[in-house]
């Protein structure tokens, strides 16, 4: 049977039509998101034996393909999470820098402003107006410390609303790759094995997506269905099954949104730091970066109002009463007991607050308490450091050097004793949110407490280089008075190193019943709630002897001396072991935040460089190119045109062989 030229040019013309549509397809798509160029795949019919030769007999489409590199594709999904996690880490912290910088300047102008209040009224006591400004400024410092604290935490809430929507929709792409998973399966059994490409490409597209917020890995199956897989090993959807992500309040701060995976009824707790992606960054810039913030901005609140609230307890004011706090009270009992947070799944009855016992030793860390066999367990979170604190009702904190001030610079408290049961579990945060809640007390200039109570006059015949200051001043004890002491100081025997001290009332009676040994100097020596701080040697010896010390009662119109310590803290190092004033620390946590910015900004042009070039080696085998396509339409084009010319001449020959009889 001699070839049949008309059918011959129908298979052409239907393959060229075939490859007009694909081109075209192909052009449509050139902006659809995740679409991959199609190519049909033509293939030649089978030859026909006549006359000794074999005849073509035409062309016919084999398949259409996508033009798609699996490695490429592997690499862009790997790279976009990457790319994700560090272009979210760096927008974040740019935007915390700038919050920090910005508002934090504002802060410190707002110090440095009260500072120069306090200072004009040591240049005039007892000027009410001058008073009135310096509580103003105070205000106005205090609204700073508020509003950078309720500017971050804005920023912890819109982390964790950030949270939940990424878990949301990871929940809708699970389950829109479940369906495309069956769509795909029905389709390629539908098409005797057709591959459905641009259900293929929707699924793709979806895993691409999903890649922005976590890590993935993927399995294609035999059956043509794919197994997602996240984080470190999670699986997300398995054959047409999506497993549910969810999110849940944190424990045991409620506030600290967790992320879950929900399979076949198990709850399982995902570790969002280590999941990769946008979730990770946003993990990270909260539980490191926005914590490190408020902690830090909280202990620099807590240093100022402990710093002056204790010296204003130490002074007068002008109504010549004891001074009362001039800021929130540190140890406030509602403050101190929302240091300490509850872990939801505790079983045991205790109740712990934190009470804040030596500023210049918290650390601005977050702990962990656990109780585990009859005892507390301390954990710093930061550092992993671990301290053993003994069981319920006589917790005992860290204290080195037994000055009978904890290490730690608080105490933790169990108001309710218990009882605690093991595995229960606190979260301790010190010194967080206290930006937020510190207030003026205040109301009264009056109640400035600007004045001494006492004074300490070195006699005129001393002649050792020592000196003797007040440090504290208790009106609580039962010897106070406001009488005039006198503390003498002896070296006994002359030449031996041994100083004797006695307390004097004025007729000269002893009061603590004659010369008591002083012990080796910088050393503090406390008689009726007056604490003195004595340095050097006072060395009282014939004809001077003793040394004479006298602590007189100071109240008065112009004394000043409490202000004038107050101006002190200014440039007083009391934060971190004495090592920071409290200007010093916040514009140290300013700098580490800026560097942890400039480190993440780097890491995000790094993982950019690296994302693209990869997207660009997948798309450039499986993107579209319009030119190449507009090419393509032209040579189909002509190969549909000569086609159907075949079938013009195959006709004009029958008809002709028809005409002939």
């Amino acid at each position: 049977m001699p070839v049949d030229m008309y059918n011959l040019g129908v298979g052409g013309l239907m393959t060229a039509q075939q490859q007009l549509t694909t081109t075209s397809h192909n052009i449509a798509n050139v902006d659809t998101e995740g679409y991959t160029r199609q190519q049909v795949i033509q293939g030649t019919q089978g030859a026909l034996w006549e006359g000794g030769n074999y005849y073509g007999t035409g062309v016919y489409s084999q398949e259409v393909r996508r033009i798609y590199d699996q490695f490429a594709y592997n690499e862009v999904i790997y790279h976009q999470s990457r790319f994700s996690y560090s272009e979210t880490l760096a927008n974040r912290l740019q935007g915390l820098d700038d919050t920090m910088s910005k508002v934090g300047g504002n802060m410190l102008d707002s110090v440095a402003e009260f500072y120069d209040a306090l200072n004009s009224v040591v240049d005039q006591p007892t000027d009410v107006g001058i008073r009135q400004v310096m509580l103003d400024k105070a205000e106005a410092m205090v609204s700073v410390f508020n509003s950078l604290n309720s500017s971050i935490e804005s920023q912890y809430e819109a982390v964790n609303t950030d949270i939940q929507t990424v878990a949301s929709r990871m929940n809708e792409i699970a389950d829109q790759v479940a369906t495309l998973n069956r769509e795909i399966v029905t389709a390629s059994g539908n098409g005797n094995g057709a591959t459905p490409n641009d259900l293929l490409d929707r699924r793709d597209q979806l895993i691409n997506e999903l890649a922005e917020y976590t890590n993935v890995s993927t399995v294609e199956q035999a059956s043509g269905t794919m197994t997602v897989i996240i984080g470190n090993g999670q699986t997300l959807v398995a054959d047409n099954t999506a497993f549910g992500v969810d999110t849940i309040a944190g424990s045991p701060d409620v506030r600290d949104i967790e992320i879950v995976l929900t399979q076949s009824g198990n709850v399982v707790p995902l570790s969002g730091e280590n999941l990769g992606g946008q979730v990770a960054a946003l993990f990270e810039y909260r539980e490191q970066e926005l914590k490190l913030a408020l902690n830090e901005l909280g202990l620099s609140a807590i240093a100022l109002a402990d710093a002056f609230n204790s010296q204003q307890a130490q002074g007068l004011d002008l109504n010549e009463m004891y001074g009362n706090n001039m800021f929130t009270d540190i140890n406030q009992t509602s403050l101190a007991q929302q240091r300490v947070r509850t872990d939801t799944d505790n079983t045991g009855a205790a109740q712990l607050q934190v009470n804040i016992t030596e500023v210049s030793n918290l650390d601005g860390d977050d702990y962990e308490l656990l109780f585990e066999g009859g005892a507390y367990l301390l954990t710093n979170i930061e550092s992993g450091t671990k301290y053993n604190l003994g069981g319920p009702g006589a917790i005992t904190m860290p204290d080195a050097d037994g000055d009978g001030v904890s290490d730690l610079g608080f105490d933790l408290v169990d108001f309710v004793v218990g009882p605690p049961l093991d595995g229960d579990k606190w979260l301790v945060t010190p010194t967080r949110g206290f930006a937020g809640d510190m207030q003026v007390e205040l109301s009264d200039p009056k109640q400035i407490a600007a004045s001494s109570v006492f004074e300490v006059y070195p006699s005129d015949l001393n002649v050792s280089p020592a000196n003797v200051t007040i440090v504290d001043v208790d009106p609580t004890d039962p010897l106070f008075s406001n009488n005039d002491l006198d503390f003498t100081f002896i070296e006994n025997p002359a030449g031996s190193g041994t100083i004797f001290y006695d307390v004097l009332d004025s007729t000269g009676a002893s009061l603590i019943g004659g010369p008591a040994a002083l012990g080796p100097t910088p050393t503090q020596i406390s008689y009726g709630g007056i604490t003195l701080d004595v340095t050097g040697n006072p060395i009282g010896q014939a004809p001077n002897a003793p040394e004479v010390y006298s602590v007189k009662y100071a109240f008065g119109p112009g004394n000043n001396s409490n202000a004038v310590a107050m101006t002190a803290f200014q440039t007083a190092k009391m934060i971190k072991g004495d090592s920071l004033t409290i200007q010093g620390a916040y514009q140290s946590v300013v700098t580490q935040i800026g560097v942890h910015t400039e480190t993440a900004e780097i890491l995000h042009l790094t993982n950019k460089t690296t994302f693209d070039s990869a997207t660009s080696t997948y798309l450039a085998a499986g993107g579209v190119n319009l030119d190449e396509e507009a090419s393509n339409l032209l040579k189909f084009q002509q190969s549909y045109q000569a086609a159907a010319r075949i079938v013009t001449v195959a006709k004009e020959i029958t008809d002709t062989l028809l005409n002939s009889f």
